[in-house]
């Protein structure tokens, strides 16, 4: 299945135009608020050793501990639970406790959801769209972290099942009301197939632009305040992508591996990308004459 969806997404990619823009990797970093710093204290004086330590066990500390977890339920909304999708999602231990703002995928709402403002995205939407490109961002944060087999994900940390996510009735009803496939039909491969163009083509491309940035963002604060303090500095300003390398990363060389090779990788792959749809173009042209 992997297979066919990695062959639908490449062939999307070059029949319709959509190719990742070129964007600026500008310094995402800024200056903490009182109450960042005051938790980074509390943080680096219980964290005192190396946060990147054998299979990442004291990020995963410090991601469970109270003052870590307090700070979070002060800071940002904890997002409530969605009615249909409680069995499934569990809200307070996944990837979903801290949703991004919806403007974070403001692209694919203006361009695939034909929406003027994003206040005009449902929150259910909002959710399945961000578990659909956290699914495809880990998935690459992955394949560029280390090509050798990896170690189980922590247990706490598994997303809900995609598949689970697409028979209920609230993924049924944001592809009638913004795709038009009728909510009463069967899921066939028509559907699937309707679906990879839809939302897993745009996703794929707009989670490799984001891909991109988070590895600049990461190696920014790095370089910046080492290993330890850059890490515990992601946790406490970028909550929801220090999720994403918990769950994406189980050794600390597959997390540096992603940080300094993804976006070489990434950018090679449009490069390929753009000469195979010039060749295409350039075929169709003798084809014309």
């Amino acid at each position: 299945m992997k297979t066919l969806i990695s062959f639908y997404i490449l062939f999307f990619f070059l029949l319709s135009g959509w190719l990742n823009p070129t964007i600026a990797y500008a310094d995402q970093t800024r200056k903490p608020t009182p109450p960042e710093k005051e938790v980074f204290t509390i943080l680096k004086q219980k964290f005192p050793g190396d946060i990147l330590d054998k299979n990442l066990k004291t990020l995963h500390e410090l991601a469970e501990s109270s003052e870590y977890k307090s700070f979070l339920t002060k800071t940002y909304p904890v997002t409530e639970p969605i009615q249909g999708f409680e069995g499934i999602v569990d809200f307070e231990a996944t990837l979903n406790k801290i949703l991004p703002p919806k403007e974070h995928f403001l692209t694919f709402y203006t361009e695939h959801f034909g929406v003027k403002k994003v206040d005009e995205v449902e929150t259910f939407e909002h959710l399945l769209i961000f578990h659909a490109a956290t699914s495809f961002w880990v998935f690459e944060a992955r394949k560029h972290g280390s090509g050798k087999r990896r170690l189980k994900t922590p247990g706490h940390l598994q997303l809900p099942s995609s598949a689970k996510l697409m028979h209920t009735s609230l993924y049924r009803k944001m592809l009638e009301t913004r795709f038009g496939i009728p909510a009463a039909l069967a899921m066939n491969p028509q559907i699937m197939t309707e679906i990879i163009r839809h939302i897993n083509t745009p996703i794929t491309i707009l989670t490799k632009e984001h891909l991109v940035a988070d590895a600049h963002l990461i190696n920014a604060l790095l370089e910046r305040h080492g290993n330890t303090d850059g890490m515990l500095w992601l946790a406490i300003q970028h909550p929801t992508l220090f999720e994403r390398l918990r769950y994406a990363f189980t050794t600390p060389t597959m997390l540096i591996n992603f940080v300094y090779t993804a976006p070489i990788a990434v950018e090679a792959e449009n490069r390929k990308i753009a000469d195979m749809r010039k060749r295409i173009e350039q075929q169709r042209g003798k084809s014309n004459r």
